[in-house]
């Protein structure tokens, strides 16, 4: 039941579910978490059945998407570009592929999907890993990873060793001249769109379920979120962020013993916010209830005296939610967050990329898509940011400042970042 600012009254946090169906489609897409760390990876890359060895060797940034990895072969290998080419892996007895949006089509099923806005060490984990690359029509070419390099001084991308076509045998200084030349030559400025989908899972998969809905007033803002800028959370400002759970965590110690009815006893201070707390706490693994006994889990013990460790963690669960959907508009509202947008700045650009978002909307009564029910959409995400008081008090209210903290901000963008 909403009350007079249009915000609802009960806050519902939702545990995320692996039995949820969109969660398990979204499973499905084979994306292993990418690492913390921006690293180089070093490819190899083989051109198989010709009669010589024929190879490259090629370092690159381990957030380069699937197209520019696709740009950066055409161009070390000399080869034209095409608009059509597709990725391939084996995993789990099966094989998964990964093609240009465009190309996309839905009738070939869950092993294929979009490659626009997938990063390649979601794809190359561990030195050995292989992955065919298919540019021409036929599978001719393989790519390895051959080792990760954690320096990133120069990110641009750098073709190191290799052999054949076209170069005397052992004539490598003239092979690397003549790659690293073409790899200069057709430098590839990042759009806000790939620099976002790189630095972000989950502006990644927004973007892959938006398909090919144009979302103007959401790339306006990616770049007020600042995406590229490594977290720096200090201890005070963690303090700040964290006090309410950390409060609650302490309060419950090593153990609180619940009422009858399984609540939390009411000497314990204000009740709805405790028990609003107990809920959020234990869908993000920090609380559990044993016997009639809400208890911190090991992590929740570890981290109720670390305000900093367990700013990271918060950040990490976010966006929350059982359905994809759900993650979807709660990364819009990170979004908004992240870039301190306004109101009616926030409910312009949820409502314009949720056109694009029509496919996960079955149930939610979508004739009547306004504001408020947008919200209640994205209710587990922004359940928890009003917890731990991220939103500002006129947050919901259209057209003005939210007043939110100012820490609020850079706890959307670690959150989007992680």
């Amino acid at each position: 039941m909403p009350n007079h600012t249009g915000r609802a009254r009960h806050l519902r946090l939702v545990l995320d579910s692996s039995t949820d169906r969109e969660a398990e489609a979204q499973a499905r897409e084979m994306l292993p978490v990418r690492p913390a760390a921006l690293a180089q990876l070093i490819l190899r890359v083989n051109l198989e059945d010709v009669r010589s060895s024929v190879w490259r060797q090629v370092k690159v940034r381990s957030d380069l998407l699937l197209p520019e990895l696709h740009a950066n072969v055409q161009s070390m290998m000399g080869w034209s570009e095409t608009a059509r080419y597709e990725f391939a892996m084996d995993a789990a007895g099966r094989s998964w592929a990964y093609r240009p949006r465009a190309s996309h089509q839905h009738s070939d099923g869950d092993a294929v999907q979009p490659a626009d806005h997938v990063r390649i060490d979601s794809l190359f984990v561990a030195a050995g890993d292989v992955v065919r690359y298919n540019h021409s029509g036929t599978w001719s070419t393989t790519i390895e990873l051959i080792s990760v390099d954690p320096d990133i001084d120069d990110l641009r991308p750098v073709c190191v060793d290799g052999a054949g076509a076209g170069s005397e045998p052992g004539d490598v200084t003239e092979l690397l001249g003549v790659a690293n030349s073409r790899l200069r030559a057709s430098p590839l400025p990042r759009s806000i769109e790939v620099e976002s989908a790189a630095a972000s899972p989950a502006i990644a998969r927004l973007f892959r379920h938006t398909r090919t809905a144009p979302t103007p007033r959401l790339l306006e803002l990616l770049p007020r979120c600042e995406l590229t800028i490594e977290s720096s959370v200090d201890l005070l400002v963690a303090q700040r962020a964290m006090s309410k759970l950390t409060g609650f965590l302490q309060r419950v110690g090593r153990g609180l013993r619940l009422t009858d009815a399984g609540h939390i006893p009411s000497l314990v201070v204000d009740s709805v916010r405790e028990e609003l707390l107990r809920e959020g706490a234990r869908n993000l693994g920090l609380v559990h209830v044993e016997r009639g006994i809400l208890e911190p889990t090991r992590i929740g013990a570890q981290l109720a005296d670390d305000p900093v460790a367990l700013w990271h963690h918060c950040a990490a669960r976010l966006p929350l939610g059982r359905r994809e959907i759900e993650k979807d508009v709660g990364t819009l509202f990170l979004v908004a967050l992240a870039a301190s947008a306004s109101a009616r700045q926030r409910e312009a650009m949820v409502a314009e990329t949720m056109d694009g978002l029509q496919h996960g909307l079955q149930g939610w009564g979508t004739d009547q898509l306004d504001a408020l029910r947008i919200q209640q959409i994205a209710q587990p995400t922004v359940a928890f940011l009003d917890l731990i008081g991220a939103h500002g008090p006129l947050y919901y209210v259209s057209g003005g400042d939210g007043g939110s903290p100012s820490w609020s901000r850079r706890f959307a963008r670690d959150a989007l970042r992680t």
